[in-house]
């Protein structure tokens, strides 16, 4: 098969996992994807099949985005959400002083939205989860 597969990358899986099973199921040796997702990671990764694999340079040079939830004043034994919670403070960066951070990151867009609990309750039920989206 000669193309591009787009997957919707689940959690749990790297990218490496989802070239694996594409080539076992396509019975395609030449598979690449186009950009490493992280295991917690969900979201498009197109995967370039037999001689698509030569068009992977043109792919990886364009604009990505990537969104990300971040929960201020908690803490965790691995430093993500997988870990078991160590500590809690309701200590929460100003708006300002992120959206100056952000900026100072590099370049593209980046912007910083509103609080969002991503679990249905109020910002202070579950500790202060920010919603951040970059290019």
């Amino acid at each position: 098969m000669d193309g591009v597969l787009v997957v919707d990358k689940p959690q749990g899986l790297t990218s490496h996992d989802v070239v694996a099973v594409a080539r076992r199921s396509l019975h395609e040796r030449r598979i690449g994807h186009t950009g490493t997702l992280d295991p917690l990671a969900t979201g498009v990764l197109p995967l370039a099949c037999g001689r698509a694999t030569r068009l992977v340079r043109f792919f990886v040079s364009s604009d990505k985005d990537y969104e990300a939830t971040i929960r201020f004043g908690v803490s965790t034994d691995s430093y993500d959400i997988t870990g078991t919670e160590t500590s809690r403070s309701g200590r929460v960066p100003e708006r300002d002083a992120l959206e100056t951070a952000l900026a100072q990151e590099g370049p593209g867009t980046r912007e910083v939205r509103d609080q969002i609990d991503l679990e249905g309750g109020p910002c202070n039920r579950r500790g202060n989860d920010l919603c951040v989206h970059g290019r």
